[in-house]
């Protein structure tokens, strides 16, 4: 019966709203001391607080392995915050060597797991480790789940593999914006910008991210004509988009320099 009012104590502590707003090393640091000596880093949720700041304000891998080592029984949400944090930080082996390390102590992943590690796959263009993972999730039972479906679609596309990408997202009955979205980024990362334009064509709804996909699409191969009629077309810009069309107007310039000083 005291474990609810302990909990709530727990959630109310000051020390937790400081590390949200914490943005330096220094800072956490002195937090992190004063959780040793409260003996609240020994509660899995305070632990996870801090293992988010310093993977998410700060960014900071090796200290959050030594945090991580520190935690008693890692939950699924600690292993899940680790991988993302190796993600953001452009360490995509982390990731993936964390996750092997997971599954070999026998720590449970979820749906949340394979996004993160699918991502890492992509950014490293790894293919195999992708397909490896792909087999893991169809063996457990996660394939239906929309999290890990746009996850698969992303890494495939991101490794070049439009053609996978595809067939997993015809093949998803539950598909929603993020999964057109990832699979319009695809088509236009690995330049396919005809097949592209047919998908967003096909598009019921479309939000600010579907229009700056392909406006910087267009932009990149100096269509600038195409890339201008789908910006006056959006029915609302943000900064993304204007900075899309303007990359488009700086490339087409480049390369009519470049080509006036071949003349």
């Amino acid at each position: 019966m005291t474990l609810y009012p302990l909990k709530l104590h727990i959630l109310k502590n000051p020390l937790l709203s400081l590390l949200q707003k914490s943005k330096t090393t220094s800072q956490i640091h002195q937090i992190h001391a004063q959780l040793i000596t409260t003996n609240l880093i020994s509660d899995p949720f305070a632990a996870s607080r801090l293992l988010t700041s310093v993977t998410s304000n700060i960014v900071n891998m090796l200290y959050a392995e030594l945090v991580f080592n520190q935690i008693h029984q890692p939950n699924t949400f600690i292993c899940n915050t680790m991988i993302k944090g190796y993600v953001q930080s452009s360490e995509p082996k982390g990731a993936l060597h964390f996750y092997t390390e997971m599954r070999r102590k026998g720590l449970l992943v979820d749906n949340y797991t394979y996004p993160f590690v699918l991502k890492g796959c992509g950014i490293m263009m790894g293919l195999v480790e992708g397909k490896e993972v792909h087999g893991e999730v169809v063996k457990r039972g996660f394939g239906s789940d929309l999290f890990v479906a746009n996850g698969l679609i992303g890494m495939y596309c991101r490794c070049g593999e439009t053609g996978w990408g595809r067939m997993l997202f015809d093949g998803f009955c539950g598909k929603d914006l993020v999964s057109w979205n990832s699979m319009l980024g695809g088509y236009v990362g690995c330049g396919e910008m005809g097949e592209a334009q047919k998908l967003f064509d096909e598009m019921l709804e479309k939000d600010v991210v579907s229009w700056s996909i392909m406006i910087d699409g267009y932009g990149k191969i100096a269509e600038v004509g195409r890339a201008r009629v789908l910006f006056d077309s959006m029915p609302m810009r943000d900064l993304v988009s204007w900075n899309s069309m303007l990359n488009g107007f700086a490339i087409a310039c480049q390369n009519e320099m470049w080509f006036l000083g071949t003349l």
